[in-house]
């Protein structure tokens, strides 16, 4: 249905990388029954994480929370939108 409709929304958190760090981003978006279609972490040699994620978006509100959410996570430097995730998505399928 309508109602039920997601678009697929790539963000990437870039951070410092921590025990937990993960677990707390990912904790966040559970917590909004928000669904992970992909995510992928790295960490360079400075041990600065970058965290790209696809996420099933309801609206811009629900976009606009999450980021904001995700950007006060302890040792979290930004949170970028990196563009609509459908054709990588579809790909997949």
């Amino acid at each position: 249905s309508a109602a039920a409709a997601v678009y697929p929304v790539a963000i990437q958190v870039n951070a410092v990388d921590r025990p937990g760090l993960l677990s707390d981003v990912v904790s966040i978006i559970a917590d909004t029954r928000t669904n992970i279609a992909s995510a992928s972490t790295v960490t360079d040699k400075n041990r600065l994480a970058t965290i790209d994620l696809v996420l099933e978006i309801r609206n811009h509100e629900h976009l606009a929370y999450l980021t904001n959410k995700i950007s006060r996570v302890r040792d979290v430097l930004s949170v970028t939108r990196t563009g609509e995730a459908g054709a990588q998505a579809a790909a997949r399928r």
